[in-house]
């Protein structure tokens, strides 16, 4: 072989024994350096609670009702005709028994008055009619006027009662229909709508005022069936009315169901000092008692899980 040809095939295998050697070398070195000092994390507090069972828990559950006047009416005339005067206005409050309106009755007066007439006159020919009955009675025992004579008189006096009785009947009808001419306020109230002014010709029952009474209100509230099981006359629960939690009792539980909600109407007594406009929305608060056993732990105390659920974490 050629000696340099042998020189040539040598130095590169010494060259890569060389680089390998170093290479080494400064792998050596490196695991020999100490590892840098990794800072420790101080640990991150938390809080914990103690948490016992339970075998349930209380829900607060609302029902939404509206506020009542006890005792509301339209108003109107038992009769028609024309409106002659109406004496109250919108928020005007008034008596029981106090004049609201009148209609015109100066027919009726006329009327009146033509029948008085004829019943004075009646009441004369009453008069005569009894005295010639008991003259003709007198006679008859003395023999002069005959039975028949008697019976006549006598028949004609009771006619003409009869037709006394009549005339006081159509005066009193008269009077009755003057009375009924008259509005007066059946209790104790506000006038919150006047709906007709004077010169109108009003229906019978037509309405023209809309009074509701001033007392402390009521509350209507709706129900389920299963809540109004449990309710009953005397007890004593939470409205919450104008932002303000009150006391109220139940006054009735109303024996049907409601066609349009299907629920149960409750009827509660508001205190006195409570006061909210007709029609006010109003919730009934109720604690419902749900048997489940668990756990009670706080909203802070709980983490989003996976697929929707929530985690708490123990110690």
């Amino acid at each position: 072989m050629n000696p340099s040809r042998l020189t040539r095939l040598l130095i590169p295998v010494l060259g890569t024994g060389v680089i390998l050697g170093v290479g080494a070398v400064a792998a050596l070195k490196l695991l020999a350096q100490p590892a840098p000092d990794t800072a420790e994390h101080e640990p991150l507090p938390v809080a914990t609670v103690s948490v016992a069972p339970a075998d349930g828990y209380e829900e607060r559950r609302r029902f939404a009702g509206t506020v009542s006047a006890r005792r509301q009416s339209a108003l109107g005339f038992d009769r028609g005709g024309r409106l002659l005067e109406v004496l109250v206005d919108d928020g005007d409050t008034v008596l029981a028994g106090e004049l609201l309106a009148r209609l015109d009755t100066a027919r009726l007066a006329r009327e009146r008055e033509e029948l008085q007439a004829t019943l004075a006159g009646a009441e004369a020919d009453l008069r005569l009619a009894e005295l010639t009955r008991d003259r003709n009675r007198d006679l008859n025992r003395r023999g002069v006027a005959s039975a028949q004579t008697v019976d006549e008189t006598r028949l004609q006096a009771e006619a003409v009662a009869a037709r006394v009785r009549q005339l006081q009947v159509a005066i009193d009808r008269v009077a009755l229909e003057l009375d009924r001419s008259l509005l007066h306020a059946p209790f104790d109230g506000v006038v919150v709508a006047r709906l007709l002014d004077e010169g109108v010709v009003v229906d019978t029952g037509e309405p023209l005022l809309r009074l509701l009474e001033e007392a402390p209100p009521e509350a209507r509230v709706g129900v389920p069936v299963s809540v109004a099981r449990e309710l009953a006359v005397g007890q004593r629960h939470t409205l919450l009315l104008n932002d303000r939690q009150i006391a109220a009792g139940v006054r009735a539980v109303l024996p049907a169901v409601d066609a349009a909600t299907r629920t149960v109407t409750v009827v509660l007594d508001l205190p006195a000092g409570a006061t909210a406009p007709d029609g006010a929305l109003v919730h009934l608060l109720l604690a419902e008692r749900i048997q489940s056993p668990g756990f009670w732990v706080p909203l802070s105390a709980l983490t989003e899980g996976l697929r929707g659920l929530w985690t708490a974490y123990a110690l």
